[in-house]
């Protein structure tokens, strides 16, 4: 696997942003077989910002296998709607994550929209979905990003709930209940 990132301070999308040695990579990608794919990386703007897909520097990775070597190309890809687009029609906050990675979340308000695409697009694609109950649990959230990991902890029944979807798996809605036994 293979990981790439722009040279600190030369983003046009986010001028002058300079990561930390850990931020701005792309995900992982193989270059151990022939094939084309955009991977992105991102450039300061929190999954939680406004702006978040549109900040994204994507690039078209290209490998191809040359005599006997493997040849591998990179060049700018042309802005794009996002892969998927989290449409939450419930009445309680969604936070969602690919599965093992909670430190990419995004917050998805009641009635609301947000663009989507897999952190790590090496790893399964499996989507956690974490539906928050009560204005409380949704202002908590907005407010810190460690309160996920302690709303999950507290085992308060009516404060979170939890599911897992394959995309790859489907090509329609996903109904998500939020029943079981109490009142919702």
């Amino acid at each position: 696997m293979l990981r790439v990132r722009p040279a600190p301070g030369s983003c046009s999308h986010v001028p002058g942003y300079v990561p930390s040695p850990k931020e701005g990579w792309s995900s992982g990608f193989p270059i151990d077989s022939p094939g084309k794919f955009i991977v992105h990386c991102e450039q300061g703007v929190s999954t939680q910002e406004e702006g978040w897909w549109d900040s994204l520097l994507r690039i078209v990775v290209q490998v191809k296998l040359v005599d006997a070597r493997m040849e591998v190309s990179f060049e700018l890809a042309s802005a794009a709607a996002p892969p998927y687009r989290i449409d939450n029609q419930t009445r309680y906050a969604v936070v969602c994550c690919q599965k093992g990675l909670s430190d990419k979340e995004h917050l998805v308000p009641p009635k609301s929209v947000a663009p989507y695409a897999w952190a790590e697009s090496s790893m399964d694609h499996i989507l956690q979905l974490t539906l928050l109950r009560g204005a409380e649990s949704l202002k908590t959230a907005r407010q810190t990003r460690s309160s996920l990991p302690q709303l999950r902890a507290s085992n308060t029944p009516n404060a979170v709930r939890e599911h897992f979807v394959n995309l790859d798996a489907i090509l329609r809605s996903v109904p998500l209940g939020v029943g079981g036994g109490g009142s919702g």
